[in-house]
């Protein structure tokens, strides 16, 4: 079980998390960091979301699949693809904070939008770094923490990055070798020393021009197939 909460610190919670639930690649990125990649398991994790200045009462659990980072259930029900109005909503720390604690007695298009909104902000944080940064950016500025940004992000500007996930994943994976692509997809256990230790830049001369930036920002690929 893993706790993330509504905070200044995002972003780094998000990576804390990301790095306990996926492998490493050793696939070296545009910004000399690394590709993870989701595990090849049906395996299940719970995380805690809590608002901040959160009572017992108020935290919130989600069910992610660790191969996709698709979320099963919000607060024990069940969910499935995002309200068509995502695009038109707004987040910031109050945002959340508010619907972590309305989702339980919300009902109808008001649950299912507020489901939307916190399933997009934690599982599209998780497969892409670009959005966890934007998230935790807006949050900041809503907290008066950091100057700047706005203080409420439109999650329509989001979206394309979150659409392109999959497309950007194999993309990345159609742009390195064969030995690196066979290496990446295993179990890091399951290495061999030298397999652990190799590494390969991601060829982004390769990747077509409309996927490249999106590509930049995932962070965990999907696993090819």
């Amino acid at each position: 079980m893993y706790t993330l909460r509504i905070d200044a610190t995002w972003a780094k919670q998000i990576a804390t998390l990301r790095d306990a639930t996926s492998d490493d690649t050793n696939l070296i990125r545009f910004d000399n960091g690394f590709y993870r990649v989701c595990r090849g398991t049906s395996a299940q994790v719970m995380v805690q979301l809590v608002p901040d200045q959160a009572s017992a009462a108020d935290v919130l659990s989600l069910q992610i699949g660790t191969r996709d980072f698709y979320v099963a259930t919000i607060a024990g029900r069940s969910f499935g693809r995002y309200a068509s109005t995502i695009d038109r909503m707004q987040v910031n720390a109050h945002a959340l904070n508010s619907a972590v604690r309305e989702v339980r007695t919300a009902t109808g298009d008001r649950l299912f939008e507020l489901q939307s909104m916190l399933v997009f902000c934690v599982a599209e944080s998780i497969r892409s770094d670009l959005i966890a940064q934007q998230i935790d950016a807006t949050i900041r500025a809503s907290l008066g923490t950091l100057r700047g940004p706005p203080s409420r992000l439109a999650m329509g500007t989001m979206l394309p990055q979150a659409r392109a996930w999959g497309q950007s994943s194999d993309a990345v994976w159609a742009a390195i070798s064969p030995e690196a692509r066979r290496i990446s997809q295993l179990p890091y256990a399951a290495r061999s020393l030298a397999e652990q230790r190799f590494s390969e830049r991601v060829n982004e001369d390769a990747i077509d021009a409309a996927l490249r930036m999106t590509a930049r920002g995932v962070k965990v690929l999907k696993r090819p197939g």
